[in-house]
């Protein structure tokens, strides 16, 4: 039985089962709505073998709107049977932004795999943006989702799973499984440095530059986990910009990363917002409203997405700890602002247990000088290192 859900939820986002004529969006052409972002999450590609151990997303689609879309599902065309084609119309978007439009140019651009993704606007009376997605079926499934991200834009991911895979996990009814953690095998961690080049991030006192500090932070991360023998990917090493998709597509290669850590500072218009907090991404913050899947096949990928958030909600919480306890070795107050569930875009795409660290407010005078202190650095460094090692030790023994 497909489980497709239809009807009105809770963002206000309708999705219709029915061929709709374009007339239909005449009434709705006074809401403008902006498509601020769009990204591709790219997964490993689906291998000629496939094991209860190998990952079962092979990509998402993530788009961003100013307010809630009213998204709907034109019926897919069945000419090919080992190509399904699907299209959701999304009335009265605009995309006004030159470096959405380069998303998109890049996204339509980008050679297809198992599945392939497309976004074109429309012109009067349907003025709005077409997505439409053509894969086959029994090799992919694809379930879309609503989120609020943590700017409190409306978000919409269209998830892509490796259907083979799916079938032998429900034949052998074994669970899917990431990368595990063992007290013998040498550790893979992704460490990534927020921003970078064009793109400063937060700017406050001192001027101080978030993307230095992310960089300056994450880089000895990097040294310090690898004198302790593990294996660390760096989504970059120097002051260059990577896209957040590119960012989670390197994460999600194939090099059995086990642990993807982003390293940020936070800023705030209240000048005496101050202190740590860490983020990480919980499935309930996700809404299913469509899939293509089965039952059996969706449970699956609950299971999946449940077993991810409950090894990252582990980290953040052990590595919040750590940081917290040798950021007041300084010598100074630190406040703690706890751990946070949220929606970013890197927590959102990366297939692996993912954890967001905000070292302290560079809009904060008393912050923003101890970020700037080496020393102080160090002991956020050294905090960061003992929780990663902690959260790998209590993952052997669970």
């Amino acid at each position: 039985m497909k489980n497709r859900i239809v009807g009105l939820i809770s963002l206000g986002i309708i999705l219709s089962g029915a061929l709709l004529s374009f007339g239909a969006f005449g009434a709705l052409q006074d809401k403008k709505i902006l498509l601020q972002k769009v990204f591709h999450h790219r997964g490993v590609a689906a291998n000629s073998k496939v094991s209860c151990a190998g990952s079962i997303e092979l990509g998402s689609l993530v788009l961003y709107f100013s307010n809630a879309p009213t998204i709907n599902n034109l019926s897919p065309r069945k000419n090919n049977p080992e190509r399904e084609e699907l299209v959701f119309v999304v009335p009265s978007v605009q995309v006004v932004a030159d470096d959405v439009k380069k998303m998109i140019k890049d996204l339509n651009s980008a050679a297809a795999d198992l599945y392939s993704v497309r976004i074109e606007e429309l012109g009067t009376p349907t003025n709005g943006i077409k997505i439409s997605m053509s894969y086959n079926p029994k090799k992919v499934g694809m379930r879309y989702e609503l989120f609020d991200s943590i700017s409190l834009q409306k978000g919409v991911t269209f998830r892509f799973f490796n259907q083979e895979l799916l079938k032998e996990l429900n034949t052998k009814s074994c669970r899917p499984v990431l990368n595990t953690a063992s007290a013998k095998k040498r550790h893979s961690v992704v460490i990534d440095c927020g921003h970078g080049g064009s793109d400063n991030g937060a700017v406050g006192c001192f001027n101080l530059k978030e993307k230095d500090i992310a960089l300056a932070v994450g880089g000895q991360v990097a040294d310090q986990l690898k004198k302790k023998g593990f294996r660390v990917i760096m989504t970059r090493d120097a002051d260059f910009f990577v896209p957040l998709d590119r960012r989670t597509s390197l994460a999600n290669s194939g090099q059995s990363a086990e642990l993807f850590l982003s390293i940020h500072a936070n800023a705030s218009v209240n000048k005496s917002a101050q202190g740590i907090e860490t983020f990480c991404c919980d499935p309930t913050l996700l809404h299913p409203v469509f899939s293509t899947m089965s039952d059996s096949y969706a449970a699956l990928v609950s299971n999946y997405d449940v077993i991810r958030s409950a090894r990252s909600k582990l980290c953040a919480t052990m590595t919040h700890k750590t940081i917290l306890a040798a950021a007041r070795t300084h010598g100074t107050t630190v406040v703690d602002r706890k751990v946070k569930y949220e929606v970013s875009q890197v927590l959102l795409g990366t297939q692996m247990p993912a954890v967001l660290v905000e070292l302290g407010f560079v809009s904060n005078e008393h912050d923003a000088s101890l970020l700037n202190d080496k020393s102080y650095q160090q002991r956020l460094v050294q905090g960061i290192c003992q929780g990663i090692a902690s959260y790998f030790n209590a993952s052997a023994t669970a």
